[in-house]
This record gives structure tokens, sequence and C-alpha cells, in this order.
């Protein structure tokens, strides 16, 4: 292990940024940045081999500012290979294991600076899950945040098999995932996207037939005035939103069973009035205008036994993670510039960066 140690290089290239802004604002690929210390605890250093990104990367990059560091590396998901790991690590986790996993973003992320962005990344044992040999560290860059995303965003509406749900948002990162978990568990899909992504969907459940409509959301504007009468008398069992549509909600009495949830990771319409819906939604009275149907908003801080869910999802044939494209380090800050498009589109699937 101190062999390993005294080889490693004292910088390392990442991205970084020092203050709020956007990608093309505030982002710079910096050649000396300090590799992270040598773990200690259960902590691990990785090196980065794929690096996640996704539309959520520039929202964060414009609202928090670094904190306790000066400068702060973006992007959560990773995955690569162990270099060294503190005395207290599980002994499976040694130097050399293929892993990938979701960096903190309440402690690591947000306290110390730390992202996959970069050549090396120290992380916690348990943020990380060893890779099987059979799945390329391509493959599982972008799973972290946003399978355990969709994973919760299932667990928490408690489907039963060959319930109806509604997918709002099926063409992203977390909505590819989650149809794939749907279907998965015999739950029947509706989904919602842009007509551009209607035939992926669409692929996601096709062998089986699971995906029993894929709704173009733009031609059927407003969307709740087409569920409601595409869906008059056969309402579904649980809205499943990655988007955050305040109109979804506030309309599904007419196409959501009474004791069907409505539950929402998305924030489309904008941090501040998302959590005063969010509020507002879940204090307001009936009788003062309040919508009768129960509305779930989570977060969902990384999970190693959640992940491993995913990775035996992976083996066997029942999910993969779409990626858009492959980059090199060099092209991140434009790349991150398009995540923050796309997420004003609200579409968008991940783009991993490598640093091979």
């Amino acid at each position: 292990m101190s062999s390993i140690h005294q080889s490693l290089p004292t910088t390392m290239r990442a991205w970084t940024y020092s203050r709020r802004g956007t990608p093309r604002e505030v982002l710079i690929l910096t050649p000396d940045h300090p590799v992270p210390p040598f773990p200690t605890g259960s902590n691990l250093l990785v090196r980065v081999a794929y690096a996640g990104m996704n539309p959520d990367g520039p929202m964060i990059m414009s609202m928090v500012p670094p904190l306790l560091s000066k400068t702060r590396t973006p992007e959560l998901d990773f995955s690569g290979l162990i270099e060294s790991a503190g005395p207290s690590v599980p002994k499976d986790l040694v130097a050399g294991t293929r892993v990938f996993g979701t960096i903190n973003p309440f402690t690591s992320s947000l306290l110390y600076g730390y992202g996959a962005m970069a050549e090396f990344v120290l992380v916690n044992a348990n943020d990380v899950v060893r890779v099987p040999d059979t799945i390329r560290l391509v493959d599982v860059a972008g799973l972290g945040a946003a399978g355990q995303t969709a994973l919760k965003l299932v667990r928490v509406a408690a489907l039963k098999s060959n319930a109806k749900v509604l997918v709002n948002g099926a063409s992203g990162g977390v909505g590819t995932l989650l149809v794939q978990i749907l279907k998965a568990e015999k739950v029947e899909v509706v989904a919602t996207c842009s007509a551009a992504n209607v035939k992926m969907v669409e692929s996601l459940g096709a062998d089986e037939l699971t995906v029993e409509k894929v709704i173009d959301y733009r031609k059927h504007d407003p969307l709740h005035e087409y569920l409601a009468a595409a869906f008059k008398g056969k309402p579904f069992d649980a809205i499943l939103d990655t988007t955050g549509s305040q109109a979804l909600y506030k309309n599904s009495p007419q196409y959501l069973y009474p004791d069907g949830p409505c539950v929402n990771v998305g924030n489309y319409e904008g941090m501040l009035r998302t959590i005063w819906n969010w509020i507002m939604n879940i204090v307001r009275p009936v009788f003062l205008g309040g919508t009768p149907r129960r509305y779930v908003m989570h977060s969902t801080p990384p999970r190693r036994d959640a992940a491993e869910e995913l990775v035996k999802m992976m083996m066997k044939g029942e999910l993969r993670v779409l990626f858009d494209e492959i980059v090199d380090m060099e092209h991140a800050m434009q790349v991150s510039a398009r995540c923050q498009a796309l997420r004003r589109r609200t579409s968008g699937r991940k783009i991993n960066v490598t640093n091979s």
C-alpha cells in the first residue's frame, strides 16, 4: 500500500471552479490541482477512468458555491480503479479493484470540493461498488445518481405488479432507467417525452410491450388536458415525475386514483419554485385549494445496497445506461455547456468523459 502511495503524483488534471456561474463562465482545466490526500479510515483513493456528466451538473455549479474548499470539481458519478485504500476498508476493495460510485453530494462534494471530473477522487468505501468483469467501466460511469434516484422512485411509490404508471420525462438519465426498472417489475408504463425520443423510449420496453404508450408532450400541450381526456375512466396507480411539473400534479385527480401518489424528483420549473410547490402541495388543505392526491418528494443520498441492486439488474440484462457519447477530458467544458442546454429542454442522457 505504501509503495502505491509513494508512486502517486502530487498534482493531477482536474476541471475546477471557484465561483458560481455557467460552465463557460467558471470552469477551468487545472493541470496541477492537488491530488486528494492518502486515504485513512474507510476511505478510498480511486483513479477515475470515466466520469458521468448529466444535465443537473451545471445547475449545481450555478447555484452552490464552494464552502470549505477554495475550489471545487464538478460532477458526482464515476468509474475507475482503486489506487489505495484506508485501513478500515472492506477486504474485497483492494488496489486495482474495478469500481463505480457516486460522490456524496453533502460531504465529499459540498464541503471538500471533490468531484468526478478529475484524475483521482477520494470517496468513502460505502459509496462504491465492485464492477463485475462482464461489465465495462464505461457502461456504469453514469449509473450511480440517476440509477439510485430511479430505483428509489419505484420503492417510494410502493407499486404492485400490473400497476399502471405514468412516467413524465422518460427520455432523460433518470427516466430511461426508471422505465427499465418498471419493466423488470412487470409494471405497465405510459411515458412522456419529445417526438425525437419516442422510438428510443419505446425500445426500452418493446420486447415485453410493457411500455403501453409514449406521449409526445409537445404535441399534446398542455399535457394534463390530454391525459384527462385520454385516460378518463382509466386512471394511473401512480405518477412518477422526473421533471417537476406542478400542473401535472395539480390536475392529477382527473387521471390518478385517489390513493395513488405523485412522486417527484425534478425541479425544471426552478429550484425555489419547486421548493415552494413542495411545501404548499403538502400543507395546503383541500378546502383551501389543495389537491386531493398524495405528493411526495425525496432526496437520494448514495447507498451501497442500492448500487449493488442496480449492478445485479445489469448482469441479468434488465438494465443498461444510455449515454450520448464519450469525450476526452479536454472537451469536458464544452460538454458541460451542452448539458446545461439539454436541461433546459427537460431531456438529455449521460455523456461520459474519459481520462484515458
